[in-house]
């Protein structure tokens, strides 16, 4: 009989080999630590490749309140040129115009009977028919 304070030998193990071998369980940890890997760089480009983009948004929206800044001066400008003030004063600046007098306006009346007689439907002589099919003849 033994005796109790001695142990109990330890089973024998088998040698192991030199190799590792290639149980399923390492060939899933290695495909789950490539696939961390690659999901990790992965989003190290993802993050790049988004702060160019918020850049470039950036810059288009800058350029876009520049380009609306822009629009509201020449629409101001617009208007100032075009208001019957301004163009009176330019009008009389370089046009040479004077102002219209009432001796100036004629009713429609008196304006159709001064013209009626110098020039008639039948004194008007009528456009030479010409054949626009026809080759032109150089001399």
């Amino acid at each position: 009989m033994r005796n109790k304070n001695m142990k109990k030998p330890l089973p024998m193990r088998r040698p192991r080999s030199r190799q590792k071998s290639m149980t399923p369980r390492r060939i899933f940890m290695g495909f789950a630590g490539g696939l961390i890997v690659i999901g990790a760089l992965s989003l190290y480009q993802l993050k790049y490749e988004v702060m160019a983009l918020e850049t470039q948004l950036s810059q288009t929206r800058q350029s876009i309140e520049e380009e609306t800044d822009t629009i509201r001066v020449l629409r101001a400008e617009w208007q100032y040129l075009t208001s019957p003030k301004h163009l009176e004063e330019y009008s009389f600046a370089h046009l040479n115009l004077q102002k219209v007098t009432p001796l100036q306006i004629v009713a429609y009346k008196d304006f159709s009977s001064r013209f009626a007689t110098q020039s008639t439907p039948e004194t008007i002589p009528a456009p030479p028919a010409v054949n626009p099919f026809r080759k032109a003849s150089y001399p």
